[in-house]
């Protein structure tokens, strides 16, 4: 058996290792080898398959005869370099009790190379195999039972309970929480969650959602939950979020506690906690408006502080395609009915508000309307006109179409004078530049003079170094856009300067929240500062967003600034323990 192989290493050296790596393992294990079919074997072939007799190096035959004689044909054909299907074989006990067992052989050729030297079988004991399917059989009997008892507990319970997947999707409810919304688990499994909450607190919800789950910390929110018949109950919604060993998000647990107690102020409150809200009372006979709760800081007649508010006043400060809407509803009131309606107001600065308003007609003994009383929810609106500033009156035409393609409406103008002076306010500005850095910097300077704070992005490919691109961020430059930007990409970004117009100014309306830091930037502001904190690079983060090193370093340095910060690890304490991995 001692030989050389073609790298001059000694063959029994070398089957010397093999062999203790085969039969390291816990299974009876034996070797046959190629010379007179000598048997190697590991401890636990002794009293198993093998008599605690045997010793290493003996032929199989003399080994174990009845061994020896049902595997007879598979060796042959192993040693012939097949494989042969795992052969069932019941040994009488080596220890000569008279009970025997069945044990399953597989065998297989043993290579050098390409050479047979010899065959490897692995015994298992067939009746161990099913005592292991017996054992997991009933640990998953008792896991089910374990479960079943769980959720009988959870039926019990008065608050609705739920587990949801990482994303926020539904894994299971309880009985309450299914007899509560009327609906079955698969039904709620198939059309979420989303559809329960009340529609005027959906926006606030979502938010505070997104924060929970971007950072993976405890969501506590009371808002309005719909039942099966389409009414709305007030609960305490609490979600816990339950991590693996690793830290890995595995699911949410959630409990929702009904509130029976909720004044109608905390309600009115809840519902309107985006906006201001407004109570009057009007006089039918000549429709005047007395405003109960005025606040003059509003600047729209039905926020000042005189005792009537005259009905040309009200009127006069509707958007003019509005007016007529406001109209139709009051004569509505006057016929006896209620109404729910929206309508856009113009301030005395000449700012948008959305106002959503509901009103109801109040009767008097006989029957005829003797007051309308009404509340008004008042927000800020949301502007879709964007200016486009073109010096040369030549390369407007395709980003001018673009945008009206976007839903927005451009106004084509040739200098940025005047601009940050118009009432309402566009939702940005766009310049047309020449590509030339030189051009984009002189721009810049100018729209800082007449903008007045409203958005600034430049069209063009300029041939600049980082720090330069930077240095126009930082002179308030909102974005850059290349000329050939589709229609998707400016949408997206209009759409972010609208909506943090919205919140910038409902924020600035009497009585309301101040925001969290992170509502300062914009989606994708927030999107490369994560990933930034998380470790990644402009070139990782770029590819991983399908944007340039160049936009992504736009992006990161107007995040800080807005946030007051120096360096991106001085952000790492406002997104928690999220782990977010940049593409490598």
């Amino acid at each position: 058996m001692v030989g050389e192989t073609s790298q001059g290493e000694p063959l029994q050296a070398w089957l010397d290792n093999a062999l203790q790596l085969l039969l390291s393992g816990s299974f009876p294990t034996f070797v046959l080898l190629t010379e007179e079919r000598r048997v190697m074997f590991n401890a636990a072939c002794h009293g198993t398959v093998l008599p605690s007799s045997a010793r290493q190096g003996e032929p199989l035959a003399q080994v174990s005869p009845a061994l020896a004689e049902g595997l007879n044909g598979d060796l042959d054909r192993a040693l012939a370099g097949e494989t042969p299907t795992p052969r069932s074989i019941v040994l009488d006990r080596p220890e000569g009790r008279d009970d025997a067992r069945r044990f399953t052989v597989s065998s297989a050729p043993l290579r050098r190379g390409r050479t047979v030297i010899g065959v490897i079988c692995r015994c298992q004991e067939e009746a161990s195999a099913v005592m292991a399917e017996h054992a997991r059989s009933e640990a998953e009997a008792r896991v089910q039972a374990l479960q079943a008892r769980i959720d009988r507990l959870a039926d019990l319970s008065p608050s609705l309970l739920l587990r949801l997947d990482p994303c926020g999707q539904i894994r299971w409810m309880n009985g309450e929480c299914q007899r509560y919304v009327g609906q079955t688990l698969a039904e709620s499994r198939r059309d979420g969650w989303l559809d329960w909450i009340h529609p005027s607190e959906r926006e606030a919800v979502m938010r505070e959602w997104g924060r929970s789950t971007a950072a993976q910390t405890p969501f506590d929110h009371r808002h309005r939950l719909r039942d099966a018949a389409g009414g709305y109950g007030w609960f305490q919604v609490r979600c816990l979020p339950q991590f693996d060993e690793a830290r890995e998000l595995v699911e949410w647990h959630a409990a929702c506690l009904p509130l029976h107690e909720i004044s109608p102020l905390a309600q009115a409150i809840a519902a309107n906690a985006d906006g201001r809200m407004v109570l009057w009372v009007a006089d039918p006979a000549d429709w005047t408006v007395h405003v109960l709760n005025p606040d003059p800081a509003l600047g729209w007649p039905l926020g000042r502080a005189s005792a009537r508010v005259s009905w040309a006043d009200h009127l006069g400060s509707l958007h003019e395609e509005d007016r007529a809407h406001l109209q139709a509803a009051f004569v509505t009131l006057a016929g006896g009915a209620r109404v729910e309606h929206d309508y856009r107001a113009v301030t005395d600065r000449g700012d948008l508000l959305s106002v959503a308003e509901a009103a109801f007609p109040i009767l008097d003994e006989n029957g005829v309307v003797s007051r309308f009383v009404g509340l008004s929810r008042i927000t800020a609106a949301v502007p879709s006109q964007v200016v486009v500033v073109d010096p040369t009156g030549e390369r407007h035409a395709r980003v001018a179409a673009a945008i009206r393609a976007t839903g927005f409406q451009p106004e084509v103008v040739d200098s940025f004078k005047g601009v940050g002076a118009r009432r309402p306010s566009p939702t940005c500005v766009v310049y047309c530049s020449s590509s030339a850095y030189a051009d984009m910097q002189e721009a810049t300077r100018t729209a800082a003079v007449h903008l007045g704070g409203v958005p600034l992005v430049i069209l063009g490919d300029p041939n600049a170094t980082p720090h330069e691109i930077l240095a126009l961020t930082r002179q308030g430059v909102k974005d850059i856009l290349s000329y050939d930007a589709d229609v998707s990409s400016l949408k997206a970004t209009f759409e972010e300067f609208a909506e943090n117009m919205r919140k910038n100014s409902t924020k600035a309306l009497p009585g309301s929240d101040t925001r969290d830091r992170l509502e300062r930037l914009t989606p994708r502001e927030r999107e490369i500062l994560e990933l930034a904190v998380a470790g990644g690079t402009s070139k990782t983060i770029g590819r991983r967003l399908t944007l340039s090193p160049r936009t992504v370093d736009f992006h990161r340095s107007k995040a800080l600034d807005k946030l007051g910060l120096d360096s991106v690890a001085r952000a790492s304490a406002l997104f928690g323990q999220t782990e977010v991995r940049p593409a490598g």
